[in-house]
């Protein structure tokens, strides 16, 4: 909800005389404002460290509309929220006498062109201009004898470069080769490098809404949950379910928005006023979810939409939204918006849980750690997933094995190697792993065990036994080390509960994507042509509606 004048425009430039305690302070006027436009070193003492696209994870979680990180000779950053879309800005062509002043003019030419209606990313270039009349002297009182008509003509005959750097997730129509269908491989570990700090930044951001859904939730008597949608979407619901059950005291169930639209909605077992469903996509343009949404509507049920899209088609048909702020550097195997989505998700069965006066204030502690832990795992696991990636090249399918709520962390491990270095993966139960691809495994079979401590770790360690006995190449991830010796120990940081360990035990596999994609040769992720992008984001966006069975 905005505080100011209806049809005020608000810019934030900040500066280096800080209040005691500004960070925090400095969040919270940054969330009131249509622009926050910090300088790099501004930045850099904002977040603790000097590393612009890092930091800009721990920003777009913000309600902020616009985001510019001002970088001196290097540029600016705009990351423009309603699109989802971080453009790099270059500097104006000009002489340059002194710097002072620089980011003050970049500030009054970006207000300027917002307040003549400009997008965000012509606001900026408009600001590059202010800054290149700026340097080109000393003093403030040259800038009085700029030529309106002329600055304004340099916007189309001389205008400033302009690099895309992210697309939205997915895309409705593909423009070429860079806008969303392809991307350097070293953008994928980027990314990953990133998540600590956008886990930290999303529990600030989202602590007030979830409560705020949590305690509406409750007061209207929901007790049943269903979570739902597709790939990592659909993941991160499975993950999740134990943390509704346990730390909420709901009756939770996760189910793929297909099965969900035209199999289980019109036979659900509690009454529609007592059950909600969250219906997951980042993108908020899946057509299997949307499906799922608009049908849980028609049979009276409360929909909520947890996506990075508020004016998506999902977001339209839903009763509440839950916003994710999630930068993406470019086309690649999703890692942060999984995490993202998992952790908001695990945040809200937290906030139900208080609403519904159960004790989880450990478990509160414990998820507000997560980022630290999470910063801990990645550092502890690169090398040795590095290692494994440039041993497994060569095979020619992998196995992924889980329980519980890393059944859903398995098949995301498994949906990173299609997506990455494309290999084959099979994900399944650990139990299961006896009854099928025992038969098919052998001396050097790949076999990566995913299980924390929890409820079924003893089993787990019962097949790491029968593993090592026929010779499989195991790979055991867990926070605690197994009585039997695997092939490799992948450790995550201890100290989480098994509801929450899936936002732990996705780290590696990530990393593991990652490696084994570079290890195989590859230097790009992308589609082998515009067509075949294009055709592909139609058939996942379809939103075709069928009869429920």
């Amino acid at each position: 909800m905005r505080r100011f004048a209806p049809h005020a425009i608000i810019t934030l430039d900040t500066h280096e005389d800080y209040v005691v305690d500004y960070r925090q302070r400095l969040r919270e006027l940054a969330a009131r404002v249509d622009a926050f436009l910090p300088s790099r070193a501004e930045l850099a003492d904002l977040v603790g460290y000097d590393d612009p696209r890092r930091a800009l994870a721990t920003l777009v979680s913000l309600p902020t509309p616009i985001i510019v990180i001002k970088m001196g000779e290097e540029g600016a950053l705009v990351w423009d929220k309603a699109q989802g879309i971080l453009h790099e800005v270059g500097i104006a062509q000009g002489p340059v006498v002194d710097v002072t002043g620089a980011g003050d003019a970049f500030c009054g030419g970006f207000a300027s062109g917002l307040s003549l209606g400009c997008s965000p990313l012509e606001s900026a270039q408009r600001g590059t201009i202010s800054a290149s009349y700026a340097v080109a002297n000393f003093g403030s009182m040259q800038l009085a004898q700029v030529n309106p008509a002329t600055a304004q003509e340099r916007i189309h005959t001389d205008p400033p470069s302009v690099h895309l750097l992210s697309a939205p997730a997915q895309l409705s129509q593909v423009e070429g080769a860079d806008h969303g269908i392809s991307s350097a491989l070293d953008l994928m570990r980027e990314e990953i490098a990133m998540i600590p700090e956008l886990l930290a930044g999303q529990l600030e951001t989202l602590a007030i809404p979830l409560r705020t859904l949590a305690s509406e939730l409750h007061a209207d008597g929901v007790t049943t949950l269903y979570l739902t949608g597709c790939g990592d979407s659909a993941f991160a619901g499975a993950a999740a379910t134990l943390a509704f059950q346990k730390l909420a005291g709901i009756d939770a169930e996760s189910i793929h928005a297909l099965d969900l639209a035209r199999y289980r909605v019109r036979y659900l077992r509690s009454r529609p006023e007592h059950t909600a469903v969250v219906c997951i996509s980042f993108s908020g343009k899946v057509g299997r979810t949307i499906e799922a949404a608009i049908q849980a509507r028609r049979f009276g049920l409360r929909v909520i939409a947890l996506t990075g899209n508020p004016q998506s088609p999902l977001a339209k048909a839903a009763h509440h939204i839950i916003q994710l702020s999630v930068p993406t550097l470019g086309y690649s195997p999703g890692t942060s918006t999984y995490l993202a989505i998992l952790n908001a998700l695990l945040d809200l069965a937290l906030a139900w849980g208080e609403a519904r006066k159960r004790d989880i204030a450990r478990a509160r502690t414990l998820l507000r750690n997560v980022p630290n832990l999470a910063r801990q795992t990645l550092e502890e696991s690169n090398a040795l997933v590095r290692e494994l990636g440039e041993q497994m090249a060569g095979h020619a399918w992998l196995t992924f094995l889980g329980a519980g709520p890393n059944l859903a962390t398995a098949h995301f491990g498994a949906a990173k190697l299609f997506e990455g270095p494309q290999k084959l993966a099979v994900a399944t139960n650990i139990e299961e792993w006896a009854h099928e691809e025992y038969f098919v495994s052998g001396p050097g079979t790949p076999v990566f065990l995913i299980a924390p401590w929890g409820a079924s770790y003893d089993r787990a360690s019962e097949i790491l036994s029968e593993l090592d006995y026929i010779g499989a190449h195991s790979v055991y991830i867990s926070d605690t080390k197994p009585s039997v010796k695997p092939g490799v120990f992948i450790p995550l940081a201890p100290g989480l509960p098994e509801e929450f360990s899936p936002l732990l035990a996705a780290l590696p596999l990530s990393l593991f994507a990652f490696y084994l994609s570079r290890a195989s040769g590859q230097e790009r992720f992308e589609f082998p042509s515009p067509e075949a992008a294009q055709e592909h984001y139609e058939t996942i966006h379809r939103a075709t509606q069928g009869e429920p069975a």
